[in-house]
Formats: structure tokens, C-alpha cells, sequence
């Protein structure tokens, strides 16, 4: 584990950029990445699990936006923290 002083900004949007290229190019693989990270971080299932009780009660846009920020916040520390790769995806791109 990789304790949180030694993580850099640069590193942090690194990984939140290439989550984002996972996203959009390989939706169906990010979202069995993200049931592994709620597997194994229940912080991150507890957003996932709240983000939805907020969309499916008509909450604001922004706040379902907010949490669902926060959720990539920490999603991509838990990432940095463990030391997990990333899937590639199959698709081409800049990550």
C-alpha cells in the first residue's frame, strides 16, 4: 500500500484522465472495473449505491454530478493507495 504522502497532483490526474478514456471508450469495462473497486473499497459501493437512490428520486443534476465526482476522487486514490492497474481497453487512444 502506498501511503497517501506519496502521492503527486500529477499522478492523481493521470489517473483520473485515463479512468475517464476507460469510460468513454469501453463503457462495459469500466463498469466491471468499477464492481471490483465496490468489491473490494465499500466506500465507493456506498456512492455507486447512493448516486443511485439520488438519480432514481429525481435529485438535482449538479448534486448527482458532485457525488459522482467524489466517487472518481476516491475511486482514483484507492487506485493510486493499492497500487492497481487500470484495464486497457481494446479501443485506440491517447492512454
Amino acid at each position: 500500500m502506498k501511503p497517501l504522502d506519496q502521492l503527486s497532483l500529477y499522478a492523481f490526474s493521470d489517473v483520473l484522465k485515463r479512468m475517464e478514456h476507460l469510460y468513454e471508450s469501453d463503457p462495459q469495462l469500466y463498469e466491471d472495473f468499477l464492481g471490483e473497486v465496490c468489491a473490494e473499497f465499500p466506500l465507493v459501493r456506498d456512492y455507486v449505491l447512493a448516486i443511485e437512490h439520488m438519480a432514481s428520486q429525481g435529485a438535482d443534476k449538479r448534486a448527482i454530478q458532485q457525488a459522482d465526482l467524489n466517487m472518481r476522487h476516491l475511486m482514483a486514490l484507492w487506485i493510486m493507495t493499492e497500487e492497481k492497474d487500470l484495464p486497457v481497453s481494446t479501443e485506440s487512444g491517447p492512454y
